[in-house]
Formats: structure tokens, C-alpha cells, sequence
């Protein structure tokens, strides 16, 4: 090749490459997918080394996280009065709905965290 070709290589995910993704994306771990894809381990943390898949998956992420933003937002919002009537004492915490609310922040919470570090 002379200085003045290049070559352009465009890398498109496998199938078996977007099945993984898929379970990557909302946050299951390498281990779990591949046994629930039916993969080696070790195929998909190969899969994992390069930075064309590493950035499909997070690709995947933005667009999930994009598309649930506004009813995450709103349930966020709701389960935060919740905790705010348990703080200002009009609720108390042993109350299932403050139970519930506590519960659900926790939960979705670490899960979007768990997607904004890549789905480890």
C-alpha cells in the first residue's frame, strides 16, 4: 500500500455478537450472558477486549437509557416525594409504599449506574 491509499474497514457486529449485546446492554454481566447466549466465556470476553464491540454495547446503553428517560425520570421523581413524606414525617418508613419506594431507588439507582460504567 503507497502513502496515498488507505484502507477503510467497517466492523459490524455478528449475530451472535448482537445477541450478547442485547444482555450486556441492561447491565448482565459477561459470565451470565455468555451462559444464557449459549457462549463461552472467553469468546465474549474476547468480544469485550475490542473497541468496536465495547462501543456497540455502549451504544446500546445511550439509546435504552435514552428511550426510558422520561418514565425513569418520572418514577425517580415519584419514589423521591415518597421519601421526602417519610422525611417530613407523614409517612412512616415501615409504611409499604415508603418500603416500596425505598426499594425501587435502590434498585434502579445501581442498575443505571451498573449501565454508565459499561455493564460489568
Amino acid at each position: 500500500m503507497t502513502d496515498d491509499q488507505f484502507s477503510l474497514k467497517v466492523w459490524a457486529p455478528s449475530p451472535s455478537q448482537v445477541l450478547v449485546a442485547d444482555k450486556l446492554k441492561t447491565g448482565m454481566s459477561q459470565r451470565k450472558a455468555a451462559e444464557v447466549c449459549g457462549f463461552e466465556l472467553r469468546t465474549v470476553q474476547r468480544w469485550w477486549t475490542t473497541q468496536e464491540f465495547r462501543g456497540y454495547v455502549q451504544q446500546l446503553q445511550r439509546e435504552m437509557l435514552g428511550q426510558q428517560g422520561p418514565a425513569l425520570g418520572a418514577m425517580i421523581t415519584r419514589w423521591q416525594e415518597i421519601q421526602a413524606e417519610v422525611g417530613d414525617g407523614k409517612r412512616h418508613p415501615d409504611d409499604p409504599l415508603s418500603q416500596w419506594a425505598e426499594r425501587n431507588l435502590k434498585e434502579t439507582l445501581h442498575k443505571v449506574y451498573v449501565q454508565r460504567v459499561g455493564g460489568l
